[in-house]
């Protein structure tokens, strides 16, 4: 692997679990918090004169770190899957005008343009503001924010029509609102746009009362504008509550796609009946010493490992199961009870395909229930035997 290549996998996520991504992330998060904080703290009354060196010293050190950051991430847009036909020059502007990049620029442009000369005469203030969206950063390492951000980009039109919605609601209101109360009021409601503050106001049911309608027009008004304030705001609230749920569907489905078509039981299937099996899972998270099964009881579906160890408590001596392995189809194809206990090792995540969905599954695809009968039987000559087998032989389902 190319050293570009193996920054791209540390910066853009696909290494995170290694020693060295978690460790430059906490380092990026640790510094954007102390950056923020840091800008924060200088528009307290004595701070500045009292600890302005230190504040210039962080905004200093975070501003190289930052840099150095934006630079990488620059340098190896060009290993992007999608970019990787591009020309290096089109592939790096495709990255620099995405809106997390371009929030990674703001960052640090502010310094730059300082040290220029571009903010003389400026009212500081300004400054700090735009150095405050640093925190914005920590989408690149927060998965809540990336996928709010996520939900956004793909919402923005159903969004967009709300908003629409809104400014229509808006401006007929504040029409509707000044020829009424303009005789009687004539400073409150002296034009349309003044009485777009009343507008706004009622419609978000904020009510200040600072503008108040006094005749049985205007109040009728007031009151439909309310009600549809309610109606407006909630759709939007909607739009964004979907938008959520389709995208952890997504994640879910990508997730469980991956760990069904890694089960070499399920390897020769197509897409669409990996896609049925996928639909069919149900998530089950465990703790610790957990027992999810124990020997005697009856099976009630079958179990995969997406996260954590599991161990069964086999006659022949434990037996460890990690991620991607499964186990509950030697009870649910021969109908008799579990011959072992098995119990979470660690927190654990599992999928379940319940016995009654498996049943069918197995009738749907008479290949598959002969592949699984044949791992349940040499899974079973194992439970059966004292002498001991290489464990990779049972994880495969060899005799």
């Amino acid at each position: 692997m190319t050293l570009r290549r193996h920054l791209y996998s540390i910066l853009e996520g696909r290494e995170q679990s290694s020693r060295l991504g978690l460790f430059l992330d906490w380092i990026i998060v640790s510094l954007i918090l102390v950056s923020v904080v840091s800008v924060m703290l200088e528009t307290v009354i004595g701070f500045e004169e009292k600890y302005g060196h230190w504040f210039h010293l962080v905004e200093v050190c975070s501003v190289v770190a930052f840099t150095i950051e934006y630079v990488l991430r620059l340098w190896v847009a060009v290993e992007e899957p999608a970019h990787r036909e591009h020309p290096s020059w089109k592939a790096r502007l495709q990255y620099m005008i995405r809106p997390l990049a371009l929030i990674d620029l703001l960052a640090i442009a502010p310094f730059y343009l300082a040290m220029a000369g571009v903010f003389a005469g400026t009212d500081l203030l300004l400054l700090r503001l735009i150095r405050l969206l640093r925190i914005l950063k920590l989408a690149h390492y927060s998965r809540a924010i990336g996928t709010f951000l996520g939900v956004l980009q793909a919402e923005w039109r159903a969004l967009a029509f709300a908003f629409s919605m809104v400014t229509i609601m808006l401006v007929l209101s504040s029409a509707l609102i000044y020829h009424f109360e303009r005789s009687v009021q004539p400073e409150a409601f002296s034009s349309i746009p003044q009485a777009l503050w009343w507008a706004m106001a009622t419609m978000t049911t904020v009510g200040y009362g600072d503008i108040v309608p006094v005749t049985p027009e205007g109040r009728m008004i007031g009151g439909l504008v309310m009600l549809t304030g309610i109606g407006l705001f909630g759709l939007w609230t909607g739009i964004i509550a979907s938008g959520f749920t389709e995208e952890i569907r997504k994640r879910s489905f990508i997730i469980n796609w991956d760990l069904v078509a890694s089960v070499p039981l399920f390897q020769d299937l197509s897409a669409a009946q990996i896609g049925q099996i996928v639909r069919l899972l149900h998530p089950l998270e465990v703790p610790p010493r957990y027992a999810v099964v124990r020997r005697g009881e009856e099976v009630s579906g079958l179990y995969f490992i997406v996260a954590g160890q599991l161990e069964a408590d086999l006659p022949s001596g434990p037996f460890r199961l990690q991620t991607g392995d499964h186990f509950g189809e030697l009870a649910l194809l021969s109908g008799s009870r579990t011959p072992a206990t098995i119990v979470s090792l660690s927190a654990a995540r599992l999928m379940v395909l319940e016995e009654e969905d498996f049943h069918e599954l197995m009738e749907a695809h008479p290949q598959l229930r002969e592949e699984l009968q044949a791992t349940a039987e040499a899974r079973s000559h194992w439970v059966m035997l004292d002498q001991g087998l290489p464990l990779e032989n049972l994880r495969r389902g060899k005799s």
